[in-house]
């Protein structure tokens, strides 16, 4: 477990720097795509240029702003590229790049792509991290002195916002980011008046693979971390250290982050063997819905102090999720590939 990668240390900047540092990224971005549009360049090229702009443009901010003496310092105190949110962002750009790839393959253009990818992952961020705090209020609550010098858990809304939206550091549920997906992604479709099942279908496999790779993030932060193992020397047994995540315990445990990986990349294998055979606009996606909803019921079997509480006194909420979802997914699948059955048979017959 390394949920650190690579420690910065203290770092101060002013207030309005962050905001245009975002801005200068965007534009610069913007101006790489561009560029490499006009040129005529490959998907991997093009993101390889508009990372390189971005880093560039906000090196040039950063010195101009050191170069300049303003008022108003902002500390941030201790500044870590954290292991799930690098491998987060690994996550999306992989998932970027295939997706890019399938739509050359289909003749979408690629500019629509990257637009519904940010619609996407503006969506995939608000909506994950909004229901793990749903589900994991009590991890936001700050102690706060009440009479007679005792301290109580309460919701402060300065604190809690901030703990809340340190996400690099995990907590992110994986239905929520799902749900905020499409409704993101579906109003943009929506108001650009493009075919909505079509663009999901292209989606699907790079949000499987993404997914894959988000796992490993986990395993590295020690969060998602799996249940005890009944033989400690197994050889996939893992013994995650003390940390924020994983408490007190430091036996050897299932680790549940891996399996999720490599059902995964099984799940990312056929709907990447399947999308050509695809009956319908929307069959590729509904499959990945149906498929990680079964990978998720059977996970959280092996997860410790499972991500939600216990309904019915017999599956979690994650679990009751899974089977909704999957359950929704296949009876949808099924029924329209039965009517474009029977529409070609009618069609044979005439």
């Amino acid at each position: 477990m390394k949920p650190i990668i690579f420690p910065i240390g203290d770092v101060t900047l002013k207030p309005f720097v962050i905001w245009v540092m975002v801005f200068f990224g965007m534009l610069f971005f913007s101006f790489a795509q561009s560029y490499a549009q006009a040129k005529g360049w490959k998907t991997g090229k093009m993101i390889g240029l508009g990372v390189v702009f971005i880093l560039v443009g906000d090196l040039i901010v950063f010195l101009i702003y050191k170069a300049m003496n303003l008022p108003y310092e902002l500390n941030l105190g201790e500044v870590n590229i954290h292991a799930y949110g690098f491998m987060l962002t690994i996550a999306l750009l992989v998932g970027l790049v295939i997706t890019l790839r399938r739509a050359k393959q289909e003749n979408v253009d690629s500019e629509i792509i990257l637009d519904v990818f940010f619609a996407i992952v503006i969506g995939l961020i608000i909506g994950s991290r909004l229901l793990y705090v749903i589900l994991k209020y009590n991890e936001f609550l700050v102690p706060v002195q009440i009479e007679g010098g005792e301290e109580q858990m309460k919701f402060v809304l300065k604190d809690s916002f901030m703990k809340i939206m340190r996400i690099w550091e995990g907590g992110l549920s994986v239905h929520g980011g799902v749900i905020g997906a499409m409704l993101a992604g579906g109003i943009y479709v929506k108001i650009k008046k493009l075919n909505y099942w079509k663009i999901a279908d292209l989606f699907a496999p790079g949000l499987a693979l993404g997914t894959a790779i988000g796992r490993i993030g986990c395993f590295l932060n020690g969060c998602c971390f799996g249940v005890l193992c009944k033989n400690p020397s197994a050889w996939y047994a893992v013994s995650f250290p003390h940390g924020q995540h994983t408490g007190v315990t430091t036996d050897p445990r299932h680790p549940a982050q891996l399996y999720m990986m490599l059902l995964n990349l099984v799940i990312f294998f056929i709907l990447r063997g399947m999308y050509k055979n695809r009956k319908f606009d929307g069959h590729v996606f509904l499959l990945w819905v149906g498929l990680y909803s079964v990978a998720r019921f059977f996970q959280e079997f092996f997860r410790f102090e499972v991500s939600s509480d216990v309904v019915f006194g017999v599956i979690t909420v994650a679990q009751l999720a899974s089977i909704i979802l999957a359950i929704l997914a296949f009876v949808i699948i099924a029924e329209v590939s039965k009517r474009i059955e029977m529409s070609k048979r009618l069609s044979d017959g005439d």
